[in-house]
């Protein structure tokens, strides 16, 4: 691209002079002094006088001043506006001594000779005024010449004048050489040679070149980058030439190669080091001094649920009430932060981050990292919640047992047969207690270790249930077991070890907490819509229904049946991890006239079944009776949800 401007021509002399400096130069002698204006005056009025007794020789009669006029402005052309001035003078006063007085003409009594005279003094004055001017303008123009001339020589720029008329080159400055020109080799040639494109460029009007967008060929035909610009100057007699001046942007190219590159890793690192910052599950946030957000990450949007804007925006949206800005002073500091609604603990860190400007050092902005700690001070409230229920309930059966065998260890003739037969049935009882816990333990550590693996195999609930009827029968004789289990159930996709310990703490549940010696244990199977729903029901206590949504919570105890029976608080959420891992659902709900009702449902194997035996294992189970005598009506279907109260487990 060029810049380019309308063909301009150099300024008319002015016809009367626009400052004393060209007054003093019009009336100065020139450079030669007064002595030269005077000579020069005094020569040209005797050269006049020679012309003009010459001339009224061969006319015969007098040629008045018209030798004096040329006399005048060749003093004023040659020695300046004085010695013009001086020209007019003495020749008008010696014309009138010769060629008038001299020859019986007298000056006063001709009446044109004092008007002519006067007007030969004006017009010669006026004459010597407008060739001084001329004079002093061809210096000036010739001074400019020469400084115009000396500027291209001198400017370290690539300049050429070019002839619009044959786009040839017929001036190139000594700076050409370091483009990879001799001057005198440029001579001559055509323009888009060395500077492809100059013809369009050129043309069209433009006020700016991009930097590197144009190439200069050098003689060896090595491109160059420049910044051109382009204009078109008046020479007077020599015409309209095309001044082009191309000024090197290598390095200038290169620099900003180089900044692009530093540009394009900056970024790359900054886009790496944002990357990071999101990648970190903490909140991380820059507060430049005034608060405003300098950087901060998604971890701060998912605490505060929304995009901030500025640090006094994020504690508002975390519903902080107290001055947290302050809350950590020391460097790394740490403190704790409750907020209340949710019900969330925050871990606040706040870093100063020092920089430099112009000025030295500038006041440090904020680096506050924010970390939930909610979920890490429940997992340490319940692990030692846990040590100490563990500990309890360990003791209790390891006691018992410790103590028994120490007694039947012992040859005294004092303790029965049946006497010990009973404390056998004790330890075996004690045994079975703890040896449930650590199945539970086993259970919970692989659940919260993302452990927990299951492998489907086909297992017909209706023989796992009598079983862990039999067996808890025996360690709680005193109460009544009724099981109420189709034959003809189809299998489910389960595992027989996970089924069975989901029986026993929902059976051994329900037997804990039947207080009444008389009461009954009841445990329901059905096939219901490609499922198999168990219920244990037992006229126990229930549970409070402000409790309900946390039964199935780990170590949860309720406050009234903690009392009560003693436990470890984790045999429901032992049964809802089992039954979760294979596909299945659980829940809790009272029932009516007292007690609870613990259940579960598990997907059949239903490649197993054709569709006749679907059918019929749907209209089996649909058909069987609900024989809890204080269920009231409405409710036909076994495992169907009960009107007063259901707790999903999940």
């Amino acid at each position: 691209m060029a810049a380019t401007s309308p063909t301009t021509s150099s300024p008319t002399p002015p016809l009367l002079p626009q400052s004393g400096r060209q007054v003093r130069a019009l009336i100065g002698a020139g450079r030669q002094g007064p002595a030269w204006s005077v000579a020069v005056g005094a020569g040209a009025v005797a050269a006049a006088f020679g012309a003009k007794l010459f001339l009224d020789s061969l006319a015969g009669e007098n040629v008045a001043y018209i030798p004096l006029f040329v006399a005048v402005a060749t003093a004023s052309l040659a020695a300046g506006f004085a010695s013009g001035l001086l020209a007019a003078g003495l020749g008008a006063v010696l014309d009138v001594a010769v060629f008038q007085v001299s020859r019986g003409t007298p000056f006063l009594d001709n009446p044109g000779g004092p008007v002519r005279f006067v007007l030969f003094l004006l017009a010669s004055g006026l004459i010597a005024w407008l060739v001084s001017a001329t004079r002093i303008e061809r210096e000036r123009a010739r001074e400019a010449a020469d400084r115009f001339s000396r500027l291209l020589e001198d400017s370290p720029d690539f300049i050429v004048l070019i002839d619009p008329r044959t786009w040839r080159i017929d001036f190139a400055n000594a700076a050409c050489t370091g483009f990879g020109w001799e001057p005198e080799r440029l001579l001559g040639k055509s323009a888009e040679a060395v500077i492809p494109g100059l013809r369009e460029l050129e043309v069209a009007p433009r006020t700016t070149s991009p930097t590197g967008a144009v190439s200069l060929l050098a003689e060896t035909g090595e491109a160059r980058p420049v910044e051109l610009l382009t204009r078109r100057i008046d020479l007077g007699r020599s015409g309209t030439r095309l001044f082009v001046s191309a000024r090197d942007m290598t390095e200038r190219v290169d620099s900003t190669a180089r900044l692009l590159r530093l540009a394009r890793i900056e970024r790359a690192r900054a886009a790496e080091f944002q990357a990071v910052i999101d990648s970190i599950d903490d909140g991380v946030a820059v507060f430049a001094p005034g608060g405003e957000v300098v950087l901060v990450n998604e971890g701060v949007a998912r605490l505060a649920g929304r995009r901030v804007a500025s640090e006094s925006d994020l504690w508002t949206a975390l519903g902080v009430a107290l001055d947290v800005s302050a809350a950590a002073t020391e460097p790394g500091g740490r403190s704790e932060i409750h907020l209340v609604d949710p019900d969330r603990w925050l871990e606040m860190r706040r870093f100063a981050v020092h920089t430099d400007d112009d000025d030295g050092p500038a006041e440090p902005s904020s680096l506050v990292v924010l970390r939930d700690t909610t979920a890490g001070r429940a997992s340490r409230e319940a692990r030692e919640a846990f040590l100490g229920i563990l500990s309890h309930e360990l003791r209790t059966p390891v006691t018992t047992i410790l103590g028994i065998t120490h007694l039947l260890g012992r040859r005294s003739p004092r303790l029965s047969a049946d006497q010990r037969h009973d404390l056998a049935l004790d330890v075996a009882a004690e045994a079975e207690r703890l040896r449930r816990l650590v199945e539970d333990l086993l259970v919970l550590s692989r659940s919260e270790g993302g452990r927990l693996e299951f492998e489907p195999e086909p297992m017909l609930i209706q023989h796992a249930i009598p079983a862990v009827i039999a067996a808890e029968s025996r360690h709680t004789p005193h109460l009544r077991f009724v099981a109420d289990i189709p034959p003809s159930l189809p299998p489910i996709a389960g595992d027989r070890t996970y089924v069975d310990q989901v029986l026993r703490n929902l059976i051994g549940n329900a037997a804990k907490y039947s207080l009444d010696r008389a009461s009954e244990v009841r445990v329901e199977a059905a096939f219901v819509e490609q499922e198999i729903v168990v219920r244990v029901l037992d006229r126990g206590p229930g549970f409070d229904p402000r409790d309900a949504t946390r039964l199935f919570d780990i170590f949860f105890r309720a406050e009234g049946t903690a009392r009560a029976r003693s436990g470890a608080g984790i045999g429901l959420f032992v049964t809802k991890s089992l039954i979760e891992i294979m596909n299945g659902r659980v829940w809790a709900r009272l029932r009516h006239g007292g007690g609870s009702e613990f259940g579960f449902a598990l997907p059949v194997l239903a490649d197993d079944l054709d569709p006749e035996e679907q059918a019929a294992g749907n209209a089996e189970g649909e058909s069987q009776p609900v024989p809890d005598e204080d269920v009231p009506p409405g409710r036909e279907e076994p495992g169907t949800p009960g009107p007063e109260i259901e707790v999903p487990a999940s």
